[in-house]
């Protein structure tokens, strides 16, 4: 069980005031040709496979919203696309804005900026996580709640962990057990699973004594407590694990394409890589929703499509593919990311 879903996480993955940045202040890529670049550092290719962002970042993040998160010289703070500092780095830690602002830490304590660098929420939170559907889950004195985009409680820290509100619902945890609550504060799903992802597409996979099946929104089970592992539903389809293959469910909890590959993941722009054969010796491919394979096993990894290309490594390099399996880009780097906004992240080691 573990090397599968140790597969599926490999799979997955390819898954105060804040000042704005002086004038002046611009990390584009010089008029030089390009000579390899120092390692441990990020940049950032367009969809040419062009360096678009030159090599200087010790960490970064997609962008989102128009701005990315990068560390520069030991502080985090954010660029735009043309690779000009918006908001300057000064932060111990960030993350990606979302719905207009982005939680971030500065002495120890998260508040959040919108994307001109002004501190909107002052930091006063022990963690912090993006806002969704106009509510951010935050933590205090190891309890959490939420807060509107004023920084006020909506939901008083009462829980033990928090999670995004989706589709109106969101997951909490108090003890050692999870529920859904709605942004009245109210539990629409008690407190009773062991482990459960967020709704999506009007249900949720949710997890008791080992074994997962799928609520909905009224906490009414729709698909029984009988599989070995279950992602969310995406598309309209769900990855499932049952007696060690894998296979894809509908939203009535029909078996739509049957248990068969030894590995597999959600359905992104309509095609899904699934994995067939033992780790490190079989290959990845992409199928359709009939479970047909529109590009063949030949990967040894691959990532979802994301703005129409996706990541895969072949035994040597990585590569970007569009979704008839044509190579578009071949960077030339250790590591690389989707796509996000028309940039993608690379690294050499």
């Amino acid at each position: 069980m573990f090397y599968l879903i140790f597969i599926s996480v490999i799979l997955s993955y390819l898954a105060l005031s804040a000042g704005r940045a002086e004038a002046g202040f611009n990390l584009r890529p010089s008029e030089e040709p390009h000579q390899r670049p120092y390692n441990g550092k990020f940049g950032y290719i367009d969809r040419n496979g062009k360096l678009a962002i030159n090599f200087q970042f010790d960490d970064a993040d997609d962008f989102s919203e128009g701005l990315a998160k990068v560390k520069f010289e030991g502080r985090y703070g954010y660029i735009d696309k043309t690779g000009q500092v918006i908001v300057f780095p000064q932060f111990d830690e960030c993350e990606s804005f979302c719905e207009g602002l982005a939680p971030v830490m500065i002495g120890g304590k998260y508040g959040y900026i919108n994307n001109l660098g002004l501190m909107v929420i002052p930091p006063q939170f022990d963690n912090a996580q993006k806002f969704s559907e106009g509510l951010a889950a935050v933590s205090i004195g190891g309890r959490w709640g939420f807060v509107d985009k004023t920084g006020l409680f909506v939901i008083n820290p009462q829980f033990d962990k928090a999670g995004r509100f989706s589709e109106g619902v969101a997951k909490v945890q108090i003890g050692a057990r999870l529920g859904f609550i709605d942004k009245d504060a109210n539990f629409i799903i008690k407190p009773r699973f062991d482990k459960a992802w967020q709704f999506t597409e009007g249900l949720a996979a949710v997890c008791v004594d080992k074994k997962w099946g799928y609520v909905n929104t009224s906490g009414t089970l729709v698909v029984g407590f009988h599989l070995d592992w279950a992602w969310p539903l995406s598309s309209g389809l769900a990855a499932v694990l049952a007696e060690d293959k894998w296979g894809y469910i509908n939203a009535l909890g029909h078996m739509v394409i049957r248990p068969q590959f030894d590995n597999a993941v959600s359905f992104s722009e309509n095609l899904a890589h699934v994995y067939v054969g033992k780790w490190q010796v079989g290959r990845c491919g992409y199928i359709d929703k009939t479970g047909r394979f529109m590009i063949n096993p030949q990967y040894t990894l691959a990532g979802e499509f994301k703005e129409g290309l996706a990541i895969v490594r072949t035994d040597h390099r990585w590569l970007f593919i569009d979704g008839k399996g044509n190579i578009v880009i071949k960077p030339e780097y250790d590591m690389v990311w989707n796509f996000s906004e028309g940039l993608a992240r690379v690294n050499i080691i």
